[in-house]
């Protein structure tokens, strides 16, 4: 329920928070405040969805081996961190962690491999791959805050909370991800066995 107080003209799309829906305005020198009474309150299911998919995902990495990250796997993490070190070489061809890379013909957007070189350079090994690992659990979270504010502005909240808490499970950083993975596909750590 949307409540307008009398005397307000801002119907339309606000200055302030660009909602194309009727503005909670109070006459303190027409300034719009820009938000919509039920919007006011805090969504803390959204806060407990971010909550949740933060410990699935520290949970899931706690127990893996940082090191692993440098040895031939089958995945692609050894190339890309391969190629974030030889990306702050200087060299066109080289050698890292026993994987060739060529920086001339990146086959990639660089901005992972500048944050898995830079973490390589700053870093101690393990800890480069463990704040790697930090970088991409922060870039899931903010995509889970975005797909919950995008769903927002196109439907509704009941619509919105449904993205955001899809997002979490989703990933390979999960919990669920991870066990239904070695069970069911044998991709995983099982298959090895």
């Amino acid at each position: 329920m949307v409540l307008i107080v009398p005397d307000c003209t801002a119907i339309g799309e606000c200055d302030l928070c660009s909602l194309r829906k009727p503005c909670d305005c109070y006459n303190e020198g027409d300034l719009c405040r820009g938000v919509m009474m039920q919007e006011q309150s805090r969504d803390w299911s959204l806060v407990a969805i971010l909550l949740a998919g933060l410990l699935l995902r520290i949970a899931v990495l706690l127990p893996l081996d940082p090191m692993s990250a440098y040895r031939p796997s089958g995945g692609d993490s050894q190339w890309y961190m391969a190629y974030g070190l030889g990306f702050f070489s200087g060299q066109e061809f080289g050698v890292a962690h026993g994987h060739t890379f060529t920086t001339s013909n990146i086959p990639t957007a660089p901005l992972y491999l500048i944050v898995t070189g830079l973490a390589q350079i700053l870093l101690p090994m393990r800890e480069a791959v463990v704040s790697i690992w930090f970088v991409q659990i922060f870039a899931s979270l903010v995509t889970c805050y975005l797909a919950y504010r995008v769903t927002l502005r196109l439907a509704n909240r009941d619509a919105a909370r449904i993205a955001a808490a899809s997002w979490p499970l989703e990933d390979r950083y999960t919990a669920a991800y991870r066990w239904a993975d070695d069970r069911f596909f044998r991709h995983g750590d099982a298959a090895r066995r």
